[in-house]
């Protein structure tokens, strides 16, 4: 693993913190604010409940976290950007020349051109071992990334607490008003209720919303992000699996053989090719 230093670019709620993890950088450069209070205000200007960001800065230590006000972003370091389409445009135009992840901040409805600076990918999140069918997109600028799946799958199903009481599955319920646990949460029906069998039920058929800890679980939160002031209000969000997915690939270190070494051919020994071995003399003998 090879830390980077990195630039976070955010109109709204700088989701890329939610992901990183110290292994991952050396300093973070937060674009446009001079302080860690004008930070915060500008979140909760924003109606941004700063829950979240305030844990996973504490985490990640305040010593890592550079505010550059007006500054611009180093050159070196990799940008974070996340926001509305507009915002990611802006940005691409005011640092064409940085590196930069571009991630839009609501799912992706249709695929965008890639041009000759930016190239942009649509990633499901069912191929990071997410429960949600959220589907984001990526820019990359000046960058060629490889995002880091996984074979497993999950839905709702995995994340769901059987020991929480349902209601019953009143009588006549439409099925199309709820998921199973086959499914996976949809991001724009956030509190859709789920239908499953449940031996809480007199009816062995329970109905209910999935609980913020369990939203967590299926966005990507680890453990120490799902605390009890967690809401459902927090969600969406684009999943953390997407972006340390991201993450992980960009600071993978770079093995040093490039090339693969070719299997060298056993070589036929010509000693003794035409004489026969006597093992009560612990001589060869000439062929004839």
């Amino acid at each position: 693993m090879q830390p980077r230093e990195f630039s976070l670019v955010a109109e709204n709620m700088p989701v890329w913190l939610l992901a990183m993890e110290k292994d991952y950088c050396t300093t973070i450069h937060v674009v446009a604010h001079s302080s860690p209070g004008k930070f915060l205000k500008t979140m909760r200007q924003k109606n941004i409940d700063p829950h979240l960001v305030n844990i996973a800065v504490a985490r990640l230590g305040l010593s890592q976290f550079h505010y550059l006000g007006t500054d611009p972003p180093p050159h070196k370091a990799v940008l974070l950007v996340r926001g509305s389409m507009d915002f990611l445009r802006r940005t691409r135009e005011q640092w064409p020349n940085h590196r930069g992840l571009f991630l839009l901040d609501q799912p992706s409805r249709s695929k965008i051109k890639s041009d000759a600076s930016i190239r942009w990918s649509r990633l499901r999140h069912q191929t990071f071992g997410g429960a949600a069918s959220f589907v984001a997109l990526l820019g990359t600028l000046n960058l060629v990334l490889q995002p880091q799946r996984t074979m497993l799958t999950r839905t709702v199903g995995h994340v769901l607490d059987h020991g929480i009481w349902p209601k019953t599955l009143p009588t006549g319920y439409q099925p199309e008003e709820s998921m199973g646990v086959d499914d996976r949460v949809n991001p724009r029906v956030i509190e859709q209720p789920i239908v499953y069998r449940s031996a809480f039920s007199p009816t062995g058929w329970g109905l209910r919303q999935l609980t913020p800890d369990e939203l967590g679980i299926a966005f990507g939160l680890p453990s120490w992000l799902r605390t009890d002031d967690l809401s459902v209000l927090h969600f969406p969000f684009v999943p953390v699996q997407i972006m340390d997915g991201c993450l992980k690939a960009l600071c993978v270190t770079p093995t040093n053989v490039i090339h693969q070494l070719p299997t060298p051919k056993p070589r036929r020994s010509q000693a003794g090719r035409n004489q026969t071995w006597l093992p009560e003399l612990q001589r060869r003998m000439e062929d004839c």
